[in-house]
This record gives structure tokens, sequence and C-alpha cells, in this order.
């Protein structure tokens, strides 16, 4: 087993040699530098094949190759002034590719790199008509590239399915399956025109198609003003009903839960799925409702991951300790995954706590799939999820679930609670375990869905 882990996500970079290749650290977010027409008609999952992998290296060469081209014909001949003040242009849209080489900004540049090869063209053979020729060649080419991409894009598009409000075909790949439309059906069926909503992730569409606004200056998250967005974002929740979000925390981005950790945690407080929103199939976007408060937080165990204890329980049903995840997976339907590997026997997570007054222990459990940076994993099944708690020698068994999964069920979390009242004021150890039906052949991982210990709302004053 693995004794530690440190993420391959890193600053990722276009390999240009050998061409046709891409570097192995941008393999998992190819998306970004590719053309959005290819993810688009493609999808984002699909390799490229090498001529796409070539022609795109070709297009990330091009703004240097335009810089190379300017100062070799400066070095044989004089250039019109208008070429520099191109050139300049041409600098300042090339830096906007670092440290972010993506294809959305590499785009800024391109025009620019086209522009400048076409006004040193003619130095190169001092024929008066060859810009001429040039110019109208490349809008040719141009104009037969446009006709090409939409009628190609128009053969993979679908018929309208966003509601009244948006009579366009749908071109990506990812909105052509009924989530998307499934959440602002659920939302107009919902709300009312102009009512508030949340869209946790920057997507102006929803709030388009469902007519309803965002309570909040913020489509997207911002960098570097963390505080503030939360601030406002907070405030702005106390009187939302409704708040959208992606089904799993892509890790493809940086995660939300890291981003904004104080918005993330009152979701998890106060916001739930509604029970008839899911269904069988796989939803990559999720309503929450507003719900009952679940009491403040006294200890999440999730941030104190760090500071628990992890064990395997061995075929002689003695505990190996000090087993880490070699993955850091995402969050998944408004819930952070707290794992644990599992020996043969199972395994889990004992947490040293001082239970406060009128305490509960909260999670879910149960959730099927779990998507790392490394690999998507899949929970055992047929298997018991146990919290327990110890304050002297001996373990006692507080509440257990049976964990069963099929294809055919409805991907959800269930919830697992525990009342530790009688434990107030004790220091004591808390124990979350999964006990298998029979000893696995291989080792498996397990989690629970933001697991804490929070402070028990009185009825009278839940929402």
């Amino acid at each position: 087993l693995p004794m530690s882990f440190q993420s391959t996500y890193s600053s990722p970079y276009m390999n240009f040699w050998p061409l046709g290749e891409f570097d192995e650290e941008i393999r998992g977010s190819q998306i970004f530098y590719l053309p959005h027409i290819y993810s688009v008609i493609y999808g984002v999952w699909n390799g490229p094949t090498w001529k796409m992998s070539l022609a795109t290296q070709l297009l990330y060469a091009l703004p240097f190759i335009a810089i190379v081209g300017t100062l070799v014909r400066r070095s044989r001949r004089k250039v019109p002034a208008a070429v520099w003040f191109q050139f300049s242009m041409l600098l300042a849209m090339a830096s906007n590719g670092f440290p972010r080489a993506d294809w959305g900004h590499l785009v800024t540049a391109l025009p620019t790199a086209a522009i400048q090869l076409v006004m040193i063209a003619p130095s190169f053979s001092g024929a008066p008509r060859l810009l001429t020729r040039t110019a109208s060649a490349l809008v040719a080419v141009l104009l037969l590239a446009t006709i090409a991409a939409g009628g190609t894009l128009y053969r993979a598009s679908e018929p309208p399915s966003f509601g009244p409000r948006v009579p366009l075909r749908v071109v990506n790949e990812g909105n052509q399956n009924d989530s998307l439309p499934h959440a602002i059906k659920y939302l107009r069926d919902h709300t009312e025109p102009g009512d508030p909503i949340f869209v946790a992730r920057s997507e102006p569409l929803i709030y388009f198609a469902t007519e309803t606004r965002n309570p909040t200056p913020y489509g997207g998250v911002i960098p570097g003003m963390t505080e503030e967005q939360q601030r406002v974002i907070l405030a702005a929740l106390e009187t939302t009903p409704y708040v959208v979000m992606s089904d799993i925390d892509q890790p493809i981005f940086t995660y939300y839960r890291d981003e904004l950790p104080d918005v993330q945690k009152y979701l998890e407080q106060h916001y739930r799925i509604p029970k008839d929103y899911l269904r069988r199939k796989l939803d990559w976007i999720i309503v929450l409702e507003r719900g009952p408060d679940r009491g403040e937080t006294h200890a999440d165990l999730v941030d104190l991951a760090s500071q628990g204890k992890p064990w395997i329980r061995n075929p002689d049903r003695s505990l190996s300790w000090g087993h880490v995840v070699p993955d850091v997976l995402a969050s998944s339907q408004n819930r952070r995954l707290l794992p644990t590997v599992l020996g043969v026997l199972g395994g889990g997570i004992d947490f040293d706590l001082t239970i406060p007054e009128n305490a509960v222990f909260q999670s879910s459990i149960g959730y099927p799939s779990a998507a790392g940076l490394k690999a998507t994993y899949k929970h055992p099944s047929g298997s018991q999820m146990v919290v327990s708690i110890k304050t002297d020698r001996e373990f006692k068994r507080l509440t257990s679930k049976n964990v069963s999964i099929r294809r055919s069920m409805v991907q959800r979390w269930s919830p697992i609670e525990a009342d530790l009242a009688e434990y107030a004021g004790q220091e004591v150890t808390l124990r979350l375990e999964l006990r298998p039906r029979k000893p696995f052949r291989r080792v498996e991982l397990a989690w629970w869905g933001s697991p804490r210990i929070a402070i028990r709302v009185d009825s009278s004053d839940a929402d």
C-alpha cells in the first residue's frame, strides 16, 4: 500500500516534441488544450488523433513563428513601421499564454499572429501584389473553414431542449443528455420569474432559461478575494430557496470546497437534494433545495482527517495503522468524501475528540463511486458501515447501516446519524469503519460523506 500521496496535478504544459503527442501531465485535462470545436464534436474524454494533436501544436507555435519570422526579415531588410506596431500587439497577445498556455488564452494571439505573417510575407519577395493575393487566399480558406465547421456543428447538434426561452439547437455533447434540461424544467416548475437561485459555478444559461436571478454579483469563483465572496454569498443564501451545482466537484478545476470552504459547509448544513429530483439516469448537474438546519459544526472530520488514525484489519483480525489513501477524491452530491483504505477484513479511521453538549454524529454513506485524480473508484457493496465509540477500553457500537449497491439504483447518499448526548464532556475515540460481508481479495477504498460532530438543533428553532 502507498504510505503517502503527492498530487500529480500541477500547471500543465504542452509537449512540442515529438510532434503529435501530448505531454503526460496534460492528458487528464486535454480539453483545455484542444480547439473547442473538437471537444464539442467529439466529447471531453475522447483522446485526440495524432493529426489533431499535430494541428493543435502547430497553432500553438504560430505566434512564435510570426515573431521569429519578423526578426529574421528585419535582419535582412528594413520593414515598414506598421509591421512593428503589429509586432508589439503580437508580443502583448502572445504573453497572455503564460503561465496558462491553454486554448482559451492562445486564441487571443492567433488572429494577430496570422496578420503578422501576412504583413511580412511581401518582404520575402518584394512583390507588391503578394500581400493582396495572400490576404485573399487567407480569407477564402477561412470562409470555407467556417462553412465546413458550421455544417459539422449542425450535424452534431440536437433539437432545442432548454425550455421556451432558449430555442437554439444543442451542440455541446455534455448538454445533449437530459441532465441540464431536467434541471431547467425542475426549476421552472418550482420557481417564479425573478426568484433568486444560486448557481455554484459560472452558468448564466440556467439563470436565463429559468427566468431567475443571481442574488450575488458573482457568476463564478473569482480568485484572490474569497473572504469577500464568501461574505456576500452566505448572506444571499439566507433567502435563496434553490442552489444548482455539479454532481461531482470536477478535479479538472480547482475544488469548490477549497475555493469557498465556508459556502460549501453552509450548503451541507442547510441544503439537500429534493426527493423527487434524482433519477436512475446519471445527472451531472443537480438542484439543491433549502431544508431543515442540520446544526452547527463542532468538529468537521474531513478537515480533521490528518489528525485521525487510519487503519486496516488483517486476516488475523489485528489492526495495521497508518494507511493513507493514495488519491484525492472529488466531492459528490454536496458531500465531501472522507476515504479510508480497506484491508482483507475492512478498515476505518479513529478520531480522538471531546464531545460537547447536545452533540450528534452526522454523515452520509453508500454513494457508489468516487472520482479521483488518478482513477475512478467503486464503493464495496454488501458491506456494513459502523460507527463506534470508546471511552475506556472497549468500543461500543452506536449505529450501523448496510451498503447495498445495484446498477438499477438511483445514485444517492444515505444519511447515518448517532446521538452523542450521553458522552457530553467526555474525551472519546470515535471510530468509523467498514466491515465486509466476506474478505476482500484486493485492497479496496470506502468513503464517508462529510462526517461531522454537530450541535443538535432544537426542533422549535428548526427551519
